[in-house]
């Protein structure tokens, strides 16, 4: 598996595609991080590669239980009504109170060394049975949903195809 994948990013558009092929994920207030686990070793490079391993221990912790993966995914912060909260994600990081912060795992990139990029995501379900194998508590599934079910406000929206890739992302 690689050190690090450069992240797709987000492309400002006039509005969302509605169109078959596509689904929406929401979008969360928190900070994209690439989970990489490898032999019970972890690490959580930002979208630029820092490595914040050190920021997140709980996470890494929980993490290092899961089989050889590469994970995209978001921490977050969420408030006592179970929203995510970004000023109390960066709150938690001055403070250094990140023991309650969640890791929301949008695709797996790589599983015990498989490439998995190519996959649509629907398709990707080891996705689903990594998460939900009950040893951690910590990393939890994004939901995604198609246009027909999507929710008014801020999303992700991600093509279901070979050419996965992210568009709008409103802030």
């Amino acid at each position: 598996m690689p050190d690090f994948v450069p992240p797709q990013l987000c492309k400002s558009t006039s509005r969302s595609p509605s169109a078959d092929g596509w689904l929406h994920e929401i979008k969360f207030d928190g900070y994209r991080i690439q989970m990489r686990v490898e032999d019970g070793d972890v690490s959580l490079k930002t979208r630029t590669g820092l490595d914040w391993t050190d920021k997140f221990p709980a996470i890494a912790t929980a993490a290092a239980k899961l089989s050889d993966a590469i994970i995209d995914g978001e921490i977050v912060a969420l408030s006592k009504t179970g929203d995510p909260d970004f000023s109390e994600l960066q709150t938690a990081l001055s403070d250094g109170r990140t023991d309650e912060i969640v890791f929301f795992a949008f695709d797996l990139l790589f599983s015990d060394g498989d490439d998995l990029r190519q996959l649509p995501l629907f398709e990707n379900a080891q996705l689903n049975q990594l998460i939900d194998n009950g040893k951690v508590r910590k990393p939890r599934m994004a939901a995604a949903f198609t246009a027909a079910a999507a929710l008014a406000g801020a999303y992700v929206t991600r093509r279901f195809s070979a050419n996965d890739g992210l568009l709008p992302s409103p802030r």
